[in-house]
């Protein structure tokens, strides 16, 4: 017998007696090594097979075993899951979802990174995207954000059941448990315990500041007079004094500049509705403070035609308080527009319209 056991009297090498020994298909597969069957005794290998992936046999010939299924770049076993090529190492992680698709072995829970699962993944955290916001966080009130994740902004700070003025409420010190509206008020002591603007040792008084003119007016006028605080003065009201004999509008304002060649700006305001009469018109409560060096218009308008304005015998006081400085009136007033009624242009350091103040230091 010869190499090839044909029964042949040549010594060929060509068992598949096809008269060639060159393309020669050892594992019946269809596949010569000339074909590119990497393989010539394994019929489960040549270039048409199907791969098994990470088995490290090379069944399609194509140089390596299959370890990136997917094709994403990231091998078997780096990628978690290699048949799905969102998922490898270095994707970008969708939370919440419960899918790992960086493949570090968890789903993200803790966007911001503060070492706190949110309240979509079943957490506490109720921003996940702010690492200032979690349970235990330090509370910053009045800001409209709930830091600690307790359900509600700080909004009473010593706790003593009141919101600070801050955040919309009446406490006018929202770092003293004692100080609240109706909390007990210490003569004195120099606190607004009871949140009322006022101070016990503060103590009013009143000034009748006029002279002894008399002033007759047929259409609608402003008058005010102009004073400069001496100190702080705690403002309660101001009155005129009048006589009309029609129903009509008596208007109260309280202008403010921090010098006098300062613009005027109106710091208060109010609207009245009266009736025919003689007597005292007053502003209502003003509660304010006014500021030392600062000046102050204290001014009411009228729609009252043929309205009589004079009390006779006063004087302009001298205060430990505020100065007179002058006066100014507007005789063409047009009504009541809060706070965008413009002060009137003329001025004079002459006579005062009679006016008491209500003031307190």
């Amino acid at each position: 017998a010869d190499a090839d056991a044909d029964a042949d009297a040549d010594a060929d090498a060509d068992a598949d007696a096809d008269g060639s020994a060159a393309d020669t298909d050892f594992d019946r597969d269809g596949w010569t090594i000339e074909d590119g069957d990497c393989d010539d005794l394994d019929a489960s290998v040549h270039p048409a097979a199907d791969e098994v992936p990470y088995d490290g046999i090379d069944q399609d010939c194509d140089g390596a075993d299959l370890i990136d299924v997917d094709g994403d770049g990231s091998p078997y076993p780096t990628d978690c899951d290699d048949d799905d090529d969102d998922l490898y190492p270095g994707a970008t992680e969708i939370p919440y979802d419960g899918i790992d698709q960086d493949c570090d072995g968890t789903d993200l829970i803790d966007v911001d990174g503060d070492g706190y699962s949110s309240t979509e993944a079943g957490g506490w955290d109720c921003d996940d995207f702010d690492s200032g916001v979690h349970p235990g966080a330090t509370e910053v009130p009045y800001d409209g954000i709930d830091q600690d994740c307790d359900g509600i902004d700080l909004l009473d700070v010593d706790g003593d059941g009141f919101r600070g003025v801050d955040g919309g409420g009446y406490d006018c010190d929202d770092t003293d448990p004692a100080v609240h509206p109706g909390a007990s008020e210490t003569p004195g002591d120099d606190v607004d315990s009871d949140c009322d603007g006022l101070d016990p040792s503060l103590v009013s008084r009143t000034y009748e500041v006029a002279d002894d003119s008399s002033y007759y007016y047929e259409d609608d006028a402003f008058r005010a007079n102009i004073y400069k605080m001496s100190r702080d003065v705690f403002l309660e009201e101001f009155e005129v004094w009048m006589s009309t004999g029609f129903d009509c509008y008596v208007d109260f304002y309280v202008y403010e500049r921090p010098t006098a060649w300062a613009d005027w700006e109106v710091i208060w305001s109010v609207h009245h509705s009266t009736y025919m009469g003689i007597g005292w018109f007053w502003s209502t409560y003003i509660d304010i403070w006014l500021e030392e060096d600062y000046e102050y218009a204290l001014g009411a308008g009228w729609t009252c035609p043929f309205a009589y304005f004079a009390l006779y015998g006063e004087s302009i006081p001298d205060t430990p308080a505020f100065s007179f400085e002058g006066t100014g009136w507007d005789n063409s007033y047009s009504g009541y527009v809060g706070a965008d009624y413009t002060f009137p242009m003329e001025s004079s350091t002459g006579a005062a319209y009679h006016q008491r103040i209500t003031a307190a230091w």
